[in-house]
């Protein structure tokens, strides 16, 4: 990749408002930006998601995905060359 990503991890409710988020690069002991990766190089990212104090019980869904910080432009998800979504669903996170 020629420019560097940000990643984002996004809590949605099941109204699909954002509850909680974080932006960042990709980093796991130190920043790995998106301009060094090679193709086929298998890579860990770490982003600690905070909720906030005061967000209801339920279930929420954990988004992930990637943007230019300049355009704030997504990629997309891909299924072969058919574009999915521009975020990836990880599964559900319960708050008591």
């Amino acid at each position: 990749m020629s420019v560097d990503y940000t990643v984002f991890v996004h809590l949605v409710g099941a109204d699909g408002q954002r509850v909680a988020q974080q932006d960042g690069e990709p980093w796991w002991e130190v920043k790995v930006p998106t301009s060094t990766w090679q193709v086929g190089e298998e890579l860990q990212d770490r982003h600690v998601l905070k909720v906030p104090e005061g967000v209801a019980p339920g279930e929420y869904r954990l988004q992930v995905g990637v943007y230019y910080w300049q355009t704030q432009a997504r990629l997309p998800v891909l299924q072969g060359d058919t574009p999915l979504a521009d975020y990836l669903e990880l599964g559900n996170v319960t708050i008591k």
